[in-house]
């Protein structure tokens, strides 16, 4: 369907998705909000928002895309970059799901959210970025898929976080 390397444009992921739709298959959007973004992040535009800075420009493999490319949670524009994802790709799919990953978040608080993790602690600063992608999701009518894997705790931690929302998740 598309031999581009930079993926799909959204004419082709509506194709896709009515293809699937007319077979009965429900396609769910599954986008990278905290891990997994390295083309995101090794890109002039939104290198600044990489967690660690001056990651070096690497042609990478498997384990390079999980290590290393984790968005600076601390800074605001991170959340301008996600809410461009969600709106982008929300309108794409006529599920009602959106799965944000959330996954391999290897270095929170190793660079620029230091700071923010270090007042906070991990577990709190990484719910704290979650809750706002959530918010994110939410307005713009979509439940709430991801992964979660920063600690074995971080379901009943969440829960008590935000009692409302957590009725509304798929984790």
């Amino acid at each position: 369907m598309n031999d581009k390397r930079d993926g799909y444009d959204a004419d082709d992921i509506r194709e896709l998705d009515d293809y699937c739709h007319s077979l009965g298959v429900e396609l769910i959007p599954c986008i990278a909000t905290f891990g997994h973004l390295y083309e995101v992040l090794q890109s002039d535009e939104f290198s600044h928002l990489c967690e660690l800075p001056k990651v070096e420009k690497t042609v990478y493999s498997w384990m390079d895309r999980q290590l290393h490319h984790t968005i600076d949670i601390s800074n605001p524009a991170s959340l301008d970059l996600i809410r461009d994802m969600v709106r982008e790709i929300s309108g794409c799919f006529r599920s009602p799901y959106l799965n944000i990953c959330g996954d391999e978040t290897y270095d929170i608080g190793k660079g620029k959210s230091q700071s923010l993790v270090e007042e906070k602690g991990q577990t709190d600063a990484y719910i704290d970025f979650l809750n706002k992608i959530l918010a994110i999701v939410f307005e713009n009518d979509k439940i709430p898929m991801y992964w979660e894997m920063l600690s074995s705790n971080i379901q009943i931690r969440f829960i008590r976080f935000i009692p409302s929302i957590a009725t509304s998740l798929v984790v």
